[in-house]
């Protein structure tokens, strides 16, 4: 079962372009139906930059990067499952907690995440809050 922090690498199937890597962001252990899965992109210009990647900060992060929010998926652990077996989502290195906490956060501030699957993000961050940050708030 596929697991917050999780990364696959993944090709568009209607570009040209590489592949790029998805984070889960969020599982249906927290909030009972859906994953979350945004996918990270080199850094343009008119990119969203509501987080951004710098290597160190992930082992496949090579240069400076980008999440890009509005490519957001949302999926049934059915068909998620269905797709890593086929072959069409590549594992790849999983993510810290605070680079995936980087990222909802990121996620929560990005004028272009779909409106639809914050809440979905909210209930990942409360239910895997940290005692550190229980304390702090």
């Amino acid at each position: 079962m596929p697991c917050l922090g999780d990364t696959y690498w993944a090709q568009n199937p209607f570009s040209n372009n590489p592949p790029h890597l998805f984070f889960i962001v969020a599982t249906p252990t927290s909030n009972g139906k859906y994953y979350i899965l945004v996918n990270m992109t080199k850094k343009k210009p008119s990119s969203d930059t509501s987080c951004i990647l710098l290597p160190g900060d992930h082992r496949s992060v090579e240069y400076e990067s980008v999440i890009q929010y509005m490519q957001a998926i949302r999926t049934k652990p059915g068909l998620l499952q269905t797709v890593i077996k086929r072959g069409s989502f590549t594992p790849g290195p999983t993510a810290s907690r605070d680079l995936i906490r980087r990222i909802q956060k990121g996620a929560l501030n990005s004028p272009h995440f779909r409106p639809e699957y914050r809440w979905i993000i909210e209930t990942e961050i409360k239910q895997t809050i940290e005692p550190q940050e229980r304390t702090t708030r």
